[in-house]
């Protein structure tokens, strides 16, 4: 039988060091098998560069041997803060030594075992020309250009680790790192410089060995079961475009759980919605800059529908998700309440009403509108952009946030679509029109049937295409969530939004 070792299986610098332990008095190594010693974060003062052996990760240098590698070092090994022995095929370290092959291949060619002779209630059943098939439960973990890859993990898992690894067993490996706890808080320099705090936990500062800049999220862990971590980890974990945010690594050890993004020089879109001086930065971003974020934001969304071999549903877009680099490029965030599901469909089920008051769709607080689906992500993308249009002040309502704050009706009441719109900063006929263009295309993205709301796809079409071509949609039935929740009970509530929908 062979095995490979799970830590190891995507890089060779994994976040936690796990030695290769089993019963020895039930399986032993076959007689191909040799160890190599690897050693990680020596110090900087030894010199491993352009060594075939050296190992090169975000923590620090390393390097390997093994008595079948002539090691031409100094007496090193002191200097190393961490070792482990790793069992490889003797064939495949010769042909890494010789050929100089991949070392990386090298470690995923695994090694062989046997099982001794034991005795277990397992049957062993003689087939053909004494061939002997010995009963053994052993775990499934990755389907992998067309073949499955049976492997053995020597780790103790809690139930949340178990959840991400049924996540790999489904949806494939992971692309990104794994941290220790311990190297979480070296690179915020134990968490010093506080960037926000969310509902599910604090953002710190941080910084890799490489010098690149990043965000660390450390997740609360009073808060849920960590299916939100789970949530993020393995949703944003498949993505790759230029307004997802990056993630770079995650930390799951015990009951600690931290997410490592890349770090977004100019924080959330939410700062330049509503800060007191927004009037002020919505002038100096300019209408085209607006323009170019809200289409940002919508290819994000797009690729999250339609680009990903998984479907993805983010279900709380909100300009507090929304991130903007150095060159203010949009990147979507936060994906704690992501839904995944096959790219051919688009209907998933919640068992509750779950996002933030003033952006979440009808659908998915009240079941008589729908199924929750990719458009529930269209309307909040709707909200949205209607506020980015709008430019106001945050409205002094005795709320903490501006997610309680619905206002699409103010668009019907106090602006006629067919003539000049006077808005703040909107000075130009080629501004008035992206103005005028945002409110439409908001307008049709907050449609209260869902078919009648676009797609993202469609959706990019309009923003890229002539205002002469957009006609006004009808006005949709405009409630504010806050209040559906206090007349929930109401009869005639549920009347009147039925007759509206007939």
């Amino acid at each position: 039988m062979s095995m490979v070792c799970d830590d190891l299986w995507d890089s060779y610098c994994p976040g936690i060091l796990q030695e290769t332990n089993f019963n020895k008095n039930l399986i032993k190594y076959m007689s191909n098998v040799v160890f190599l010693d690897l050693f990680y974060d020596c110090s900087d003062e030894i010199s491993l560069e352009g060594r075939s052996n050296s190992i090169n990760c975000r923590e620090g240098t390393g390097f390997y041997t093994s008595p079948l590698y002539e090691l031409q070092l100094p007496n090193v090994t002191s200097t190393c803060e961490k070792r482990i022995q790793v069992p490889v095929l003797r064939t495949a370290l010769q042909d890494h030594i010789q050929k100089k092959s991949d070392f990386q291949q090298t470690l995923n060619k695994g090694f062989g075992v046997e099982f001794k002779a034991v005795m277990t209630p397992c049957i062993t059943i003689a087939i053909g020309l004494g061939i002997t098939v010995t009963c053994v439960i052993f775990w499934l973990f990755r389907s992998k250009m067309s073949s499955i890859i049976s492997r053995l993990s020597f780790k103790k898992r809690t139930n949340n680790v178990q959840d991400l690894e049924d996540f790999i067993r489904n949806y494939g490996p992971l692309a990104i790192k794994r941290y220790s706890f311990s190297h979480v808080k070296k690179m915020t320099n134990s968490f010093k410089e506080k960037l926000g705090q969310g509902g599910y936990g604090c953002v710190y500062k941080g910084k890799l060995r490489d010098g690149q800049l990043v965000a660390v999220k450390l997740l609360n862990t009073s808060k849920g079961n960590g299916q939100e971590f789970i949530n993020e980890v393995s949703s944003i974990s498949k993505t790759s475009h230029v307004n997802v945010v990056t993630l770079l690594g995650f930390c799951l050890e015990g009951s600690k759980r931290a997410l490592i993004y890349e770090f977004m020089l100019n924080g959330s879109l939410e700062q330049f919605s509503y800060d007191e001086g927004s009037l002020k930065a919505s002038h100096h971003l300019g209408w085209e800059k607006w323009y170019e974020i809200a289409l940002g934001i919508a290819r994000g969304l797009e690729y999250l529908h339609r680009g990903c071999n998984t479907r993805i549903l983010h279900l709380d877009i909100k300009p507090h998700n929304i991130l903007l680099d150095e060159d203010f490029c949009p990147k979507i965030s936060d994906f704690g309440l992501a839904k995944l599901c096959p790219k051919k469909e688009s209907i998933v089920s919640m068992f509750e009403a779950r996002g933030t008051i003033g952006y979440i769709a009808p659908e998915i607080f009240i079941r008589n509108f729908g199924d929750v689906s990719h458009k529930s992500d269209v309307f909040s993308y709707g909200m949205m952009v209607l506020e980015m249009v709008e430019g106001r002040k945050k409205p002094h309502l005795g709320v903490d946030s501006t997610s309680d704050v619905y206002f699409p009706e103010w668009f019907y009441r106090n602006f006629e679509i067919g003539e000049d719109i006077k808005l703040h900063g909107a000075i130009s006929s080629e501004e008035n029109e992206i103005a005028k263009k945002m409110i439409i295309v908001g307008l049709w993205c907050i449609q209260t049937r869902q078919l009648n709301r676009p797609s993202m796809n469609e959706v990019l079409g309009m923003l890229q295409g002539s205002i002469e071509a957009l006609h006004v949609p009808p006005s949709p039935c405009l409630f504010s969530p806050s209040v559906v929740q206090h007349r929930h009970n109401s009869n005639r509530f549920f009347h009147h939004m039925s007759s509206s929908l007939s």
